[in-house]
């Protein structure tokens, strides 16, 4: 029997779907790869992560862009942009909706205090796999 398993979110989720509607509403993160606090913005996002409209500042990160963050005056991490609006440093996703006017589809019961208990089981699951305890 071969069981595969990840680490990724359904599309369906509180976070996929606030992370694809800030992309399509020209919202953006801008971070560094080695800043803990862009780490930690991309952890509230789980498996949906790669859905955020990222931009990497440090000219060593991947597909880094520092010439827009420049032009952009991006000088601390992480920063969002949303609807013209400078906000610095790592937001839950309940919050982010709330700067972006994000509303999730009520009938599919996506909340954020279900965003938030989602993100401490991860968390959970995360600090037991480093203990050891499978």
């Amino acid at each position: 029997m071969l069981l595969l398993a990840g680490c990724s979110e359904l599309p369906g989720t509180y976070e996929a779907q606030l992370a694809d509607y800030l992309s399509g509403t020209g919202a953006t993160i801008y971070g560094a790869y080695w800043c803990p606090h862009s780490a930690m913005q991309k952890d509230y996002f789980g498996g949906s992560a790669d859905r955020l409209p990222y931009v990497e500042c440090d000219a060593q990160g991947l597909d880094a862009q520092p010439e827009l963050c420049a032009e952009m005056g991006i000088d601390q991490y992480p920063t969002w942009i949303i609807g013209g609006e400078y906000y610095l440093g790592a937001h839950r996703p309940g919050k982010l909706a709330v700067l972006s006017g994000f509303e999730a589809p009520v009938d599919e019961g996506l909340t954020e205090e279900s965003s938030e208990k989602s993100l401490e089981e991860r968390q959970s699951a995360a600090l037991s796999l480093q203990k050891g305890d499978y």
